[in-house]
Order: C-alpha cells, then sequence, then structure tokens
C-alpha cells in the first residue's frame, strides 16, 4: 500500500494527531483523538472558513449531547466529534486518497 501513517504528535492540549501521506510525501488526511479539539484552523489552512460555514450537528441528540459535524466538499471532508474531554475526528482530500486506501482504515 502506498501509504504511510506518522507516528501522531501530541497537541497542547493532549490530543494526538496522525498525519497520512502517500509515499511521495503528498499529506492527504488527518486524525485526531484526545482530550480536546485539536487547533483545526491550524491543521485545515485555508479549508478552514468552509468548514466552520458549514460544520452542523446531526440531529437533536446529538445537539444535546454531542459536539458532531460533517463537511463534505468535492475537494475535502472533515468529520468531527465527541463530548468534554474525548474527541475524535478526520479530515482528509478524496482526491489525494492513494488507489487501495480506505478511508474506514483512517483512525
Amino acid at each position: 500500500m502506498a501509504l504511510s501513517k506518522g507516528a501522531g504528535h501530541v497537541d497542547a492540549g493532549g490530543t494526538t494527531i496522525h498525519e497520512y501521506a502517500t509515499r511521495a510525501g503528498l499529506v492527504f488526511a488527518y486524525t485526531w483523538d484526545g482530550p480536546t479539539s485539536p487547533n483545526l484552523r491550524k491543521l485545515l489552512g485555508e479549508r478552514f472558513p468552509t468548514f466552520q460555514s458549514h460544520a452542523v450537528t446531526t440531529d437533536a441528540h446529538a445537539r444535546a449531547s454531542l459536539h458532531a459535524g460533517r463537511v463534505a466538499q468535492s475537494d475535502f471532508v472533515v468529520e468531527a466529534g465527541g463530548r468534554m474531554r474525548a474527541y475524535v475526528g478526520r479530515a482528509w482530500l478524496p482526491g489525494a486518497v492513494p488507489p487501495g486506501v480506505s478511508i474506514d482504515d483512517l483512525r
């Protein structure tokens, strides 16, 4: 498989962030898991304003108990959610995911 998963780094809030790249070095995805939400502005870069303006909670139950959002654009997808001290998410570029790599494998 033409995929490299970084060892991950822990941000200032204690959240582990993994970077996924092709063997050629193109970063096509990030995943995160930890007690705080990562700095999505930093991770998403120029795509952050689009994520921020389109992120919505999925249903009334989610609004009551979770912070969940999903933004699916043609050039990027972000799924983020969780509750206090338990945040998870992933962001990826659909057009850059290598053949044979399943988004479901990005955890």
